[in-house]
């Protein structure tokens, strides 16, 4: 199933937002902010997705490459 188009084109939330909606709620701006595992980015799940790729090209006999090792 498709998502609906769209009405409208599809704007970022503006930062200035949150701290509106810390405000209105109560909450300090600072309990607001990313963690640092977010804002790392990036999460090394290597260990895990590796075997699965294998194993698939291995079963269906065509070679999946894993991502970024093409």
């Amino acid at each position: 199933m498709w998502s609906p188009p769209l009405a409208r084109p599809a704007v970022a939330p503006d930062p200035a937002d949150k701290g509106k909606y810390a405000k209105m709620k109560g909450i300090p701006i600072e309990a607001m902010q990313f963690s640092e595992f977010t804002k790392s980015g990036f999460w090394n799940v290597d260990d895990a997705l590796r075997p699965i790729y294998e194993e698939v090209s291995r079963v269906v006999g065509r070679e999946f490459p894993y991502p970024g090792d093409e």
